[in-house]
């Protein structure tokens, strides 16, 4: 991909991958870049720093699949090198280029599917090094689960919770303080329909 900015110039992405299927699982190596401009309110907005600079990260993910007809499982290692990453300082009640950091870690997960409910859970850990800052509003462990019913082919119902433990942040006088972890729960109902057109 490539882009041009009228104030940044030009910028080219990519990513590849390859996978490697063998009898019931699947082994798969994918690289990716990203680049991200401020958006014109972290630029000009009330609290905007006309001295911003685009974010930049690459990453590499490197997984292994495990399947049959009822359940999947998959445990994916991660590495995320960001730099200039856009936050908010409360301090100085403006955006700014965070600097420079690495995020690497595990993600596990698991699928499974029987007659009309399927089960899902999760965790992922992550750990960061060469920051050049403290890392903001960033979790190290998350687990999430849900379980959802299928009545139809055609409509779903789903409860889905996931946790997310302490993070670090700015607190009223621009210092760093420790968050609490949180919870979040959602419930959810899908239908699908299709439409049939002809004569």
């Amino acid at each position: 991909r490539a882009e041009t900015h009228t104030r940044y110039g030009e910028f080219y992405t990519g990513s590849s991958g390859v996978a490697y299927e063998l009898d019931q699982s699947i082994l798969s190596l994918q690289y990716s870049q990203g680049f991200k401009a401020p958006s014109l309110y972290q630029l000009h907005g009330p609290f905007g720093n006309d001295d911003l600079i685009p974010e930049v990260n690459h990453s590499w993910e490197a997984s292994w699949t495990l399947f049959n007809e009822q359940s999947q499982f998959e445990a994916t290692l991660f590495q995320n090198r960001l730099s200039n990453l856009i936050t908010y300082s409360f301090s100085d009640n403006r955006y700014y280029n965070q600097g420079r950091f690495i995020a690497e870690g595990l993600e596990l997960s698991h699928k499974f599917r029987r007659d009309l409910y399927e089960v899902q859970a999760g965790y992922t850990y992550q750990q960061f090094r060469q920051e050049e800052e403290t890392v903001l509003r960033r979790t190290q462990n998350s687990l999430q689960g849900g379980i959802a019913y299928f009545p139809t082919e055609a409509s779903e119902v789903s409860l889905k919770g996931r946790w997310f433990s302490s993070r670090r942040d700015f607190n009223s006088t621009g210092g760093i303080t420790k968050l609490n972890g949180f919870e979040t729960f959602d419930l959810g109902a899908r239908y699908y329909s299709a439409i049939v057109t002809g004569k």
